[in-house]
């Protein structure tokens, strides 16, 4: 007689498990390291506001929703005040969602895996998804709200229960950055086109009915604790305005944010900002707008020279985002692949989002999650098709990216030389 039923986990499920302890085992290894990078002022700006709108104070960050600040200040208040576990928490749920999407766009476990384990090892992902920002927040239920509508349009089913989650998470994310909206604009785009490729007017239609309401009731039901303590709606909506307006105050673009844009597209995010490429050393300074490039020259030999720049590179994969993107866009377009242009939709976002904020580097979050996905897409159906040299690549990948992430936790030192404004 048996006492204990173990169930037996397939592919998918050992490798989600292997998956997530990798990326825990680096997690826990960023937050013990001596690393420079943090964004503890920000972090502490969203608990006080948590802080505040618990107690009945709702004038602290009027810029953003509340849903992400109530998260962080309950967590700690009645958990812990190390946040980082909060934001590995959330990273892990983003992480193992998008294994999920990978599988459901790929079908292929083991691809999957290493495409996402690639993403685990980038240094602006990993540094960015162990700090208390709203991006880790929003992100996650953003990704798990992609795999649910995925799920519902690739069935043949009518799978309610998807398409319901799926619009819910899309109204908790846009509980927690108000930016979401650009992401629910792209899906809504996503979803007409796809009734004109696949003729499923039933699915469009239900999907578009439940995307134009469902995740606004969600999201105005994060203000419920405003109206409960005193806020008339009148007020509520006053504030929507209020963020609206705030977040569509583009910067007007100088040649230090344009070029810092660009040395952020195809670099290291994390080592440019604090650590040598090779002979020739760079330091963006963080500021509002890119105020000054840091240059200093030294010797080296050439085996330091060649690690030390591709692990600038943070991955060799960054030079692929302009041909990735075309590819993506071309057979969504005149192949009328339904995949890519959801991926397409989705990274066009995600850039539009970045150019308001152009030189903070978090807000680059979501356009490293889209653009590997195109990247994959692009060296599997036409750069590099063959199977077994096609990993060899990605391997390849994922050293440099592990390189990078040990210069990134190491001590190393500060660059002198000023020239900028």
């Amino acid at each position: 007689m048996k006492f204990f039923h173990i169930p037996k986990l397939n592919h998918i499920s050992l490798f989600s498990c292997l998956l997530l302890t990798c990326y825990i085992i680096l997690a826990l290894l960023i937050l013990r390291s001596n690393s420079p990078v943090s964004y503890g002022d920000t972090e502490q700006y969203y608990i006080a506001a948590g802080l505040a709108y618990l107690k009945g104070n709702y004038t602290v960050n009027p810029e953003h929703p509340p849903l992400a600040k109530y998260i962080i200040a309950l967590y700690y208040m009645y958990v812990s005040r190390d946040l980082g576990i909060l934001s590995i928490l959330f990273s892990s749920i983003t992480l193992l969602f998008l294994y999920k999407i990978l599988h459901l766009l790929f079908k292929n476990t083991l691809e999957a895996f290493i495409l996402a384990l690639i993403l685990i090892t980038n240094t602006l992902f990993l540094h960015v998804s162990v700090s208390c920002l709203l991006d880790v927040f929003y992100i996650s239920f953003l990704i798990v709200a992609l795999y649910f509508l995925l799920k519902y349009l690739l069935d043949n089913k009518h799978n309610v229960r998807s398409i319901l989650t799926s619009t819910i998470a899309l109204g908790l994310a846009l509980g927690c950055k108000i930016t979401t909206a650009i992401f629910l604009t792209a899906i809504i785009f996503f979803i007409i086109v796809y009734a004109i490729y696949t003729h499923n007017l039933r699915k469009t239609l239900y999907s578009l009915l439940l995307l134009s309401t469902i995740p606004m009731i969600v999201y105005f039901l994060s203000f419920l604790h405003f109206i409960m303590n005193g806020m008339t709606l009148l007020d509520v909506i006053e504030r929507q305005w209020f963020m609206i307006t705030y977040h569509s105050k583009f910067h007007h673009p100088t040649f230090y944010t344009i070029f810092n844009a660009l040395v952020r597209l195809f670099f290291n995010f994390v080592i440019l900002k604090y650590y040598s490429l090779g002979h020739i050393e760079l330091s963006l300074r963080q500021d509002s707008m890119l105020q000054s490039l840091t240059i200093t020259l030294s010797q080296e030999s050439y085996v330091g020279l060649g690690i030390k720049f591709y692990a600038g590179l943070g991955s060799i994969i960054n030079f692929l985002f302009l041909p990735s993107l075309l590819y993506v866009t071309y057979t969504s377009i005149l192949k009328r692949k339904s995949n890519h242009l959801l991926i397409t939709c989705l990274l066009v976002a995600s850039l539009i989002q970045n150019i308001p904020t152009i030189s903070i580097d978090w807000y680059f979050y979501p356009s490293i999650i889209f653009f590997h996905i195109a990247t994959y897409i692009y060296l599997r159906e036409y750069l590099i098709k063959d199977l077994n040299k096609r990993y060899l690549f990605l391997i390849f990948i994922i050293i440099l990216n592990i390189l990078g992430l040990a210069l990134t936790m190491s001590d190393l030192h500060e660059i002198n030389l000023i020239i900028g404004k």
